[in-house]
């Protein structure tokens, strides 16, 4: 899977194909095929190797959604003034 990654992540999603994979690894592309039986598991093996790596834990939680500083609840400069100006 790391040549697969690899080629990814230099080429793009489109560049993966067997062939593709085939070639850096010095095989041909049918002996690729004895392992991953077409394309669409290639991809899914890549994708079952990258969410491996991550770690559904998370230590420090997200505040939340940033504000904008021109949202009611930001209080900028866009609502002061306004009728609907939010308290701050």
């Amino acid at each position: 899977m790391a040549e697969a990654l690899a080629i990814i992540s230099s080429q793009g999603v489109p560049a993966l194909s067997m062939r593709g994979l085939a070639t850096p690894l010095g095989v041909v592309p049918g002996a690729l095929y004895r392992h991953v039986h077409s394309k669409e598991e290639l991809y899914d093996l890549v994708l079952d190797a990258v969410l491996a790596e991550v770690d559904p834990q998370v230590d420090n939680p997200s505040p939340g959604p940033r504000r904008s500083p021109n949202s009611p609840s930001g209080c900028g400069p866009f609502w002061s003034g306004t009728p609907a100006s939010p308290a701050c």
